[in-house]
């Protein structure tokens, strides 16, 4: 546990990542001691001897102590970042957080976010590949009608994350909730398609894609790109049944 004082120097490798020291030091410094921060927190995965819980290409993330919400995840914008801040991430989180299919967002400005850290999770990927290779068809489709469900509603709100075709570190199962992360890339469209995105993963290119293209023949194969074709253009609610109804009957045939 480190406390944010000037001379620390997990306080400083974080706050000014990837420069081993920077001007905006003392300003982030007292930015976040301002905002009520009192402790970051070595925990995660080890990175250049310090430990953390990720890093992307805009932000590092570390475990902090807030003196008013406890602990959460503190996402600092990196100095490097194309992006000029972290603000519009935070809106979209908070106008999101009555969906419950994002994490709580606490504080948020141009250089962080603090938000809900996601405890007892498994990204949806890792989850997929456990189930298919413990033939857990049961439950495979369970994740799957709640996953449909919530990327349905996010396209009836029309933001669109635009990243769920890859959606190995976005996707997390926590205490059998959809849990979606990392924002900043999303957009508000009239055409979203979190749904298609995440079914063009599924098809081809999770763990059981080769499976279920064997399991389709040409018909049904038709009828898939078909059924997300017209979803694209409506997204009618009685087009994400028949997609489940879909799934369940393909998979049905692995049993």
């Amino acid at each position: 546990m480190h406390r944010l004082e000037y001379d620390d120097d997990f306080v400083k490798f974080t706050l000014c990542f990837p420069k081993p020291s920077c001007e905006e030091y003392e300003r982030r410094l007292k930015t976040l001691v301002d905002n009520g921060f009192t402790h970051l927190i070595e925990y995660g995965e080890r990175f250049l001897n310090y430990r953390i819980i990720g890093k992307g290409f805009s932000s590092i993330s570390v475990l902090a102590n807030n003196r008013i919400y406890g602990l959460g995840l503190l996402k600092l914008r990196r100095l490097d970042s194309r992006r000029s801040t972290l603000e519009y991430e935070g809106f979209i989180l908070n106008y999101l957080e009555k969906t419950n299919y994002v994490p709580k967002v606490f504080l948020w400005s141009r250089d962080f976010i603090f938000r809900e850290f996601l405890n007892n999770c498994v990204s949806l990927h890792v989850l997929l590949r456990e189930m298919w290779i413990k033939n857990d068809i049961d439950n495979l489709l369970y994740v799957f009608r709640r996953v449909i469900n919530a990327l349905y509603l996010l396209d009836l709100l029309e933001i669109e994350h635009t990243e769920l075709n890859r959606p190995h570190g976005h996707i997390y199962w926590c205490n059998n909730v959809v849990k979606i992360i990392d924002w900043e890339s999303s957009r508000l469209t009239s055409r979203p398609s979190n749904l298609t995105m995440f079914m063009s993963y599924v098809l081809h290119r999770s763990i059981i894609s080769s499976n279920l293209q064997n399991l389709m023949k040409n018909e049904l194969r038709k009828y898939c790109i078909e059924l997300l074709k017209n979803y694209k253009i409506s997204r009618k609610p009685g087009l994400v049944r028949d997609l489940i109804k879909f799934l369940e009957q393909l998979l049905s045939r692995q049993v």
